[in-house]
């Protein structure tokens, strides 16, 4: 077992490019809705037009937003994490 299989069994994570870590929770959710690109996803983190930091009962996390225009303008939300 290489050092990358640990890491996924450990964490139950699932490497989707060489930039990221994804839970298996984003990988379903992509593969579920079908219409979103994980190259959109990567974008909107990346350059978002617009960044939010929450503190809620389950913790701190980020909410990132982007237009996309091959999506009929529609605005991308990322949570993070």
């Amino acid at each position: 077992m290489n050092s990358i299989q640990a890491l996924r069994i450990k964490n139950d994570r699932t490497i989707m490019n060489d930039k990221y870590l994804w839970t298996n929770h984003a990988r379903k959710r992509l593969t579920e809705r079908g219409d979103i690109k994980e190259s959109w996803v990567v974008d909107t983190i990346e350059n978002f037009e617009r960044s939010e930091f929450i503190i809620d009962d389950s913790g701190e996390k980020y909410h990132y937003y982007k237009r996309i225009a091959e999506f009929d303008n529609r605005v991308l939300l990322i949570r993070h994490p």
